[in-house]
């Protein structure tokens, strides 16, 4: 399952590319901003793949571990870790409304990815925390799908949802843009 999600990780990237190369034919309004969401966009997806090939979020735990024992402030840890993951909480909705804020008049174009950045990115820094009745949760299964591959397959599908739906209206646009110039015109 790891190499799936780091396969749609890469493919999702691929297809946020696609999304900035046209995105001047896609977008009406707020052109540049809709452009420098979806290159934010690739650029997460990107670090977020290679995060998952490379395990980075392991090695920032095990520091953390190491960090709270040299500072002698292990037996704060369930303390320290409950106010990382209600930050975290309150950071991506905080990202979103920010988000929203931004691009208003456009966002309904986005939502989906935007969500699915937002969740992304608090499953990966909750996960990181390294919490154990968070860990038990994300172990669990639900028809043989443990919640974590659940999770961030979700997160990612989200996001390539979205590019599909912007890039089918490209589609769309040429094809009308068709019509209109091949209709002949009376003398």
């Amino acid at each position: 399952m790891g190499w799936f999600t780091v396969s749609a990780y890469f493919v999702t990237f691929l297809l946020s590319l696609k999304v900035v190369s046209i995105s001047d034919h896609i977008f009406a309004r707020r052109k540049q901003r809709q452009k420098q969401l979806w290159l934010t966009i690739c650029f997460l997806l990107l670090f977020l793949c290679i995060n998952k090939q490379l395990d980075l979020q392991s090695f920032l735990t095990a520091s953390m571990r190491y960090l709270l024992h040299e500072w002698g402030i292990h037996e704060y840890k369930r303390n320290l870790q409950k106010i990382f993951i209600g930050s975290i909480l309150i950071f991506g909705l905080g990202v979103f409304v920010l988000i929203f804020k931004q691009l208003h008049q456009v966002i309904k174009k986005h939502t989906l990815a935007v969500l699915g950045i937002v969740l992304l990115s608090m499953f990966i820094l909750i996960r990181a925390s390294s919490f154990h009745n968070i860990d038990y949760f994300l172990g669990r299964g639900i028809l043989g799908f443990k919640m974590n591959w659940l999770l961030e397959v979700t997160g990612i599908g989200l996001v390539f949802a979205n590019g599909i739906l912007l890039i089918q209206r490209k589609k769309k646009i040429l094809i009308v843009r068709k019509k209109k110039t091949s209709i002949p015109t009376e003398l």
